[in-house]
C-alpha cells in the first residue's frame, strides 16, 4: 500500500509524530465507545489496523496484504466532533460491507461516489453518533430518500447538467475537498475523456465519458470523496468478497441477535 508523508506546517518533526500518535489513542478511545452501543461494528472494528494517511480526506477502509487497515487524516478527522467521528466510522464500515470498492467498477467514480455516500448517510441511526452538517443527502440532489446506491446512480448519470455541490454545503470541510484545483493528480477522465490527472482538462458532464466533474476552476470533483478505492479494486473482487466475508462472519458469531438493521440485508446479498 502506498502511504503519503506529509508534514504540518508549524510542526517539527517531533510534534507531528506525537500529533498522529494522540490522534491513533483517540481514535481507539472513540471504537471503545462505540463498540458497547454497537458491538457488531465494534467487532469488526477490532480486526483492523490502524494508519494515518493524509492523501484521504477523513477517514477510509481498506486491505493491505489481506489485512483490513483503517485510515484517517487527523487534520480532516479532528475537525469533526466526536459523536460526528463515531458517524463517520460507521459510514466507512457500511461502505466496506456494502461493498461499494467492488459496486462501483466500471461506473463514473465521481457519480458513483456521490450514490453510495446518499444511499448509506440514511442509514445510519445512533444514539452516540451525529450526522455531520456536510453529509451528502438525497434532498441535496433533488432524490428520493431510500432508494439503492444504483438507483441514485442510475439517476444522477441520466442528467443533462453537471452535478453541483448544493449551495447549503458550501464553505465546509466538503466543499474544501471537492472543490480543488485540480492539482492534487486525482480526478481522472473517463471513457474517451482527454483530461489527465490533475491537469484541469476533464470538463464533460456526468457520463458523457469527457471526464470527470472538477475542472480546475473551482468545480467539485466528486471522485476525490473516496480516493483510495482504486487501489482496494487493484486487489480483486473475489478477495475483496473473501476478506470481507470474513470480518462479517465472524461479527455475525460473536453477536447474534445484534446486527445492525442497516445491514441485514447487506449481509443476506
Amino acid at each position: 500500500m502506498q502511504t503519503k508523508t506529509h508534514r504540518i506546517e508549524g510542526m517539527t518533526e517531533y510534534e507531528q509524530a506525537a500529533f498522529e500518535s494522540q490522534a491513533l489513542l483517540d481514535l481507539q478511545d472513540l471504537i471503545y465507545i462505540l463498540s458497547p452501543h454497537h458491538p457488531f461494528y465494534g467487532t469488526i472494528f477490532s480486526k483492523f489496523i490502524k494508519r494515518i494517511r493524509f492523501d484521504i480526506p477523513v477517514a477510509a477502509v481498506t486491505f493491505d496484504k489481506g489485512h483490513p487497515v483503517l485510515l484517517i487524516n487527523p487534520v480532516g478527522f479532528g475537525s469533526y466532533s466526536r459523536k460526528e467521528q463515531i458517524f463517520i466510522l460507521i459510514h466507512e464500515m457500511l461502505h466496506i460491507v456494502n461493498q461499494h470498492h467492488i459496486r462501483g467498477k466500471g461506473k463514473d467514480p465521481a457519480i458513483f461516489n456521490i450514490a453510495a455516500d446518499i444511499s448509506i448517510n440514511q442509514m445510519i441511526e445512533s444514539s452516540i453518533a451525529y450526522r455531520p452538517n456536510d453529509c451528502l443527502m438525497p434532498h441535496h440532489f433533488d432524490l428520493e430518500p431510500n432508494l439503492s446506491t444504483e438507483e441514485y446512480y442510475n439517476q444522477l448519470i441520466a442528467r443533462d447538467e453537471p452535478i453541483e455541490l448544493p449551495p447549503e454545503l458550501q464553505n465546509s470541510l466538503l466543499s474544501d475537498i471537492l472543490e480543488g484545483d485540480g492539482s492534487e493528480g486525482q480526478g481522472e477522465g473517463q471513457g474517451q475523456g482527454q483530461g489527465k490527472p490533475g491537469d484541469g482538462k476533464g470538463q464533460g458532464k456526468p457520463g458523457d465519458g469527457q471526464g470527470q466533474p472538477g475542472d480546475g476552476n473551482g468545480n467539485p470533483d466528486f471522485s476525490k470523496l473516496h480516493p483510495n478505492w482504486k487501489e482496494v479494486q487493484e486487489l480483486g473482487d473475489e478477495l475483496v468478497k473473501g476478506l470481507t466475508k470474513g470480518l462479517v462472519q465472524e461479527a455475525m458469531m460473536k453477536n447474534a441477535g445484534n446486527i445492525p438493521g442497516e445491514l441485514k440485508e447487506a449481509i443476506e446479498a
